[in-house]
C-alpha cells in the first residue's frame, strides 16, 4: 500500500513562486499546525490497520523534509530524502513569481493556465530555457519511486512529494490501471497536505484530507 502526500504550505506557496535554485523554502506556521493534525491522523490510520512503516520518504527540499519529519516523529521512524524526487526544474523561471514569469515568457504562462484547467498537455509546452524535459523528469521520478517500492518491504510506504512529482506518479498509475493516454500529461489535483492512497490496483483516496484516512479499514 502506498500513501502519497503533497507537502504542507511553505513560503513558496504563499508567494506563488516557481521552485527556487536551492529549494530552501520553509513551512509557514499554518503549515506546521496543519502537519500536527495530519501526522496524528496518519498515526491512527497506521495503528488501527496494523500497518508497518519503516521510513518516511520525501523529496530533497526543505518543505518536503520538514513535512516528512512531522510524520516520522509521530510514527517513530526516520526520514529518507531523494534529490530525484524534486520538482520539475523550471529553468530560467526558477525562483520567479508568476507575475515575473508572465513578463519573461507569456506564451508558456498561457499554456500553464490551460494545463491547470485540465485541457492542455504539458508535453506540448514551448521550450523554456534550461527547463527540464518532462519525459526525462518522469523517468527520474519513477526510477526513484520504483527503487523505494522494491526495497521497502513494509506494508505501507509513505512518500511526501511536490505537486509536479506527485503528478508524475499518479499519471503512472492512471496509465497502468485506468487507461490514461500515453501521449497526454495533464493536471492532477492535489491541494497542499492532501493525500492519495493506493492499494494494489485501486486508488482508494484521491486528493483527500488526512481525515479521510480515519474512515479506511483495510
Amino acid at each position: 500500500m502506498l500513501l502519497i502526500m503533497r507537502h504542507l504550505e511553505s513560503e513558496k506557496n504563499i508567494s506563488k513562486r516557481f521552485s527556487s535554485v536551492d529549494d530552501e523554502e520553509y513551512l509557514t506556521q499554518e503549515g506546521i499546525q496543519q502537519g500536527d493534525y495530519i501526522a496524528n491522523a496518519i498515526f491512527k490510520f497506521v495503528t488501527s490497520n496494523n500497518l508497518s512503516v519503516s521510513h518516511i520518504y520525501c523529496a530533497n527540499s526543505k518543505r518536503a523534509q520538514l513535512t516528512a519529519s512531522l510524520i516520522a516523529e509521530m510514527l517513530n521512524v526516520n526520514v529518507k530524502s531523494f534529490d530525484n524526487l524534486r520538482s520539475n526544474n523550471s529553468g530560467e523561471l526558477k525562483g520567479k513569481s508568476e507575475s515575473e514569469a508572465w513578463s519573461l515568457n507569456p506564451i508558456f504562462m498561457k499554456q500553464l493556465r490551460l494545463f491547470r484547467a485540465g485541457i492542455y498537455s504539458s508535453y506540448d509546452f514551448i521550450k523554456v530555457e534550461k527547463r527540464e524535459d518532462k519525459r526525462e523528469f518522469e523517468k527520474r521520478v519513477m526510477e526513484c519511486i520504483h527503487n523505494i517500492l522494491t526495497t521497502d518491504k513494509s506494508s505501507l510506504q509513505i512518500i511526501v512529494l511536490h505537486h509536479s512529482s506527485l503528478t508524475a506518479l499518479i499519471i503512472y498509475f492512471a496509465r497502468k490501471y485506468y487507461h490514461y493516454p500515453d501521449s497526454f500529461y495533464g493536471h492532477v489535483a492535489c491541494d497542499l497536505g492532501n493525500i492519495y492512497l493506493i492499494n494494489e490496483k485501486e486508488i482508494l483516496l484521491c486528493n483527500e484530507t488526512a481525515k479521510a484516512l480515519l474512515e479506511i479499514k483495510i
